[in-house]
């Protein structure tokens, strides 16, 4: 029931370590197993519909609609010849929204030391996880609430991610790139961008994974009238001794294992156009400065708190979550193919 409740398209696919799709479950499914007299705490293959219906995953997306209409169904599975998940589609994919005018601006210059040897043969936003490029489900996201202009700043083994995406016109959206030849940092690369913009625009990291409401970070940024807004999620963070509180020589209190909670960068910004120009030309200078530069000169800066989920692949451990918790988080309207645009 959980996994549903996640996803605005009401529906859990229920697949084996392989991603092969075993069957489906819907509320309804739910609701009927619990009249049958099972309990929420009982396997799902006791509420799983078994009879689901698939379309091959190469289906012409017109005769997707037109299957989901004359079945009387919202929602269809993609798979392929093996039976592998591959796209959920829903009849509100079909409902086209407006396109909305902010550029995108995506970090993928970076080496990926970290997940080295992976990153060895393969620059960090073309490994997969949930079965495709971290960097294309992050573009498909941002197109499903209706931004389609992406500038990517690219470095390390860009010809692999320009050649991938080219100009983005199979993924619906517009792609245009700015190649570092040394590293400027996040806020230096900007200063590349030979273009004038006229609305704010989100830079983010581009190994970030989240389920954030990208559109309501733009609103938040306009309402607050902030120069630069910053996506933050919470870090809890528990002291592994008993701390002390000491006055002098004297012990007032003893706390076991305090537990103390922190707002992270979370390496998503909104910034105004005007920022831009604060950017020295093909300098590196971070995000950190730029921030900090806005902040001396008393500028607003705002904190947009991330609720939502979001994961930092930098490390091992991070891509290996990120690939068990995809099918959880990404596997509705908002993510997973959700193409209001046509593909």
């Amino acid at each position: 029931m959980a996994v549903i409740d996640k996803g605005v398209r009401q529906i859990a696919l229920v697949v084996d370590s392989n991603c092969r799709l075993l069957g489906t479950v819907t509320d309804g499914d739910i609701r009927r197993a619990i009249l049958r007299g099972i309990d929420l705490d009982s396997p799902v293959k006791e509420a799983m519909n078994n009879n689901f219906k698939s379309l091959p995953i190469d289906t012409d997306r017109r005769e997707i609609e037109i299957f989901l209409k004359l079945s009387e169904i919202n929602q269809i599975p993609l798979v392929d010849e093996d039976g592998v998940v591959h796209d959920l589609v829903t009849l509100n994919d079909f409902i086209k929204k407006k396109k909305l005018e902010n550029y995108i601006v995506l970090m993928v210059g970076g080496l990926g030391t970290r997940l080295y040897p992976l990153t060895r043969d393969i620059p960090k936003p073309l490994l997969k996880v949930g079965g495709r490029p971290i960097l294309e489900t992050i573009i498909r996201q941002f197109r499903s609430y209706g931004f389609y202009k992406f500038i990517l700043c690219v470095n390390y083994k860009a010809d692999q991610i320009i050649n991938y995406f080219g100009d983005g016109k199979k993924f619906d959206v517009n792609i245009e790139y700015v190649r570092e030849t040394k590293r400027l940092g996040t806020a230096g690369a900007l200063s590349l961008i030979d273009k004038k913009f006229s609305k704010p625009l989100i830079v983010m990291n581009g190994d970030l994974l989240t389920k954030l409401n990208f559109k309501k970070m733009i609103d938040y940024h306009i309402e607050g009238n902030y120069l630069v807004t910053i996506g933050s999620t919470e870090y809890e963070f528990t002291v592994p001794y008993g701390v002390l509180n000491v006055n002098g020589q004297i012990v007032e209190d003893i706390v076991e294992k305090p537990r103390q909670s922190f707002f992270i960068n979370a390496g998503l910004y909104v910034l105004s156009p005007q920022v831009i120009r604060q950017i020295p030309y093909n300098t590196f200078f971070d995000m950190t400065d730029l921030i900090k530069k806005i902040l001396n000169q008393n500028g607003k800066v705002g904190c947009f708190p991330i609720r939502e989920f979001w994961l930092d692949i930098g490390q091992p451990a991070d891509y290996q979550k990120a690939n068990e918790e995809y099918w959880n988080y990404f596997l509705d309207e908002e993510i997973a193919a959700a193409d209001e645009f046509g593909e």
